[in-house]
């Protein structure tokens, strides 16, 4: 029978891991710690200097200009929604330095 034709013989788990500097070792139960250098992919970190260059509101949709990228427009209308909110102050009491507003 093939290895590939027989599960369940490797039942293996990840018992914990631990950064070091850009060392990262991943611990295998009933196996052999491995280690992987992430310094290769830290030179990409920080780079990416991309500003916003502005916005624009037309109706309900947000538009965010990005430098060097694609705009990103946003829908604000699930935020208007009037009526919902039909609380009324009934009054209100001063108490010294205190204001208390009751709705």
């Amino acid at each position: 029978m093939s290895p590939l034709n027989n599960p369940g013989t490797d039942n293996q788990d990840l018992t914990g891991s631990t950064l070091n500097g850009t060392n990262l070792t991943i611990d295998i139960e009933n196996g052999s710690s491995t280690t992987v250098d992430l310094s290769s992919i830290q030179d990409g970190v920080g780079t990416d200097d991309q500003n916003l260059t502005g916005a624009t509101l037309s109706g309900n949709n947000l538009t965010i200009g990005i430098e060097s990228g694609t705009s990103a427009t946003v829908d604000l209308s699930p935020l208007n929604n009037p009526g919902t909110d039909n609380q009324d102050l009934t009054g209100s009491t001063l108490n010294g330095t205190n204001l208390t507003i009751d709705i």
